[in-house]
C-alpha cells in the first residue's frame, strides 16, 4: 500500500507541473488586449485596459491604462497550467486577501478569460482578445 501511494504522489506532481520540453495550448501563444478588472456584487470596478504576449511559457504584461495595476514584481515571467483549467501568473504579486495569484481560465475561439475568486462575492477578471 506504501508504494501505491509513493506511486500516486509522484504521478500528480508531475501532472502538475510544467514541463519545459512542452508547448503550451496554442491559445497561450501571441499577444492579447483586454480588461482587468474586479467585480463584486454584479458591479465592475478597478478597470484597466491591459495587454499580454505570450511567448513558450513566459508572459510579459504590455501598458496598462492605470499605473501598477494589476500590480506585479519584476521577477520571474513564467507562468504554469495545472489541469484542467487553472493558470498561475509568477510575476503578479498577491494581494492581502490572496495568497496565490491563481486564475481559473476559459478559452472561447480567439478570447480568453482569467477569473480569480478573492472571496465568495468577489472576482478578479482578465478578459482578453487576441490582437494582430
Amino acid at each position: 500500500m506504501r508504494i501505491f501511494y509513493i506511486f500516486l504522489s509522484a504521478i500528480l506532481v508531475t501532472t502538475a507541473c510544467k514541463k519545459d520540453g512542452n508547448k503550451p495550448p496554442e491559445a497561450f501563444r501571441g499577444k492579447y488586449a483586454g480588461r482587468f478588472y474586479v467585480e463584486k456584487g454584479g458591479v465592475n470596478y478597478n478597470i484597466s485596459n491591459v495587454s499580454i504576449r505570450f511567448d513558450g511559457w513566459e508572459y510579459e504584461f504590455g501598458v496598462s491604462d492605470v499605473a501598477n495595476y494589476p500590480s506585479y514584481n519584476q521577477g520571474g515571467k513564467g507562468f504554469f497550467l495545472t489541469p484542467p483549467d487553472k493558470i498561475t501568473f509568477n510575476m503578479l504579486l498577491p494581494t492581502a486577501t490572496q495568497l496565490k495569484r491563481e486564475y481559473i481560465y476559459t478559452i472561447k475561439g480567439d478570447s480568453l478569460i482569467f477569473m480569480n475568486p478573492i472571496s465568495d462575492t468577489e472576482r478578479e477578471y482578465f478578459r482578453l482578445k487576441r490582437v494582430p
